[in-house]
């Protein structure tokens, strides 16, 4: 579906938008193309961190924090877990909030 697709032209317009990364790193995940999530993630947490937008940030490292969990990096879904949970707090986001949660006590000892 997705196999040699040239991105770069549109990376050129909107590279600079944490959403773009997002939805990159979320395809990519989807498509087991663990190299490029893991690029998406970081670049989507980077910029949503400079620009500030703890929503968007919180649900970039709770998506991540999945990605983990299905890697079988426990330690790092936890972390990232947290870290998303005390954005939500922080912003009153009670439903994302809520989801974490559940996300945290499901996760394996």
């Amino acid at each position: 579906m997705l196999a040699g697709w040239d991105r770069s032209v549109l990376e050129k317009q909107v590279g600079s938008y944490p959403w773009y990364w997002y939805i990159i790193a979320l395809i990519s995940a989807y498509l087991g193309e663990r190299s490029a999530a893991v690029v998406g993630f970081e670049k989507a947490i980077t910029l949503f961190e400079d620009q500030e937008e703890r929503i968007g940030l919180g649900r970039a490292l709770y998506e991540r924090a999945s990605f983990y969990l299905r890697e079988g990096q426990l330690e790092l879904a936890r972390q990232d877990g947290h870290r998303a949970l005390e954005l939500f707090a922080e912003c009153g986001a009670k439903h994302h909030q809520a989801g974490v949660s559940k996300f945290l006590e499901l996760l394996p000892a």
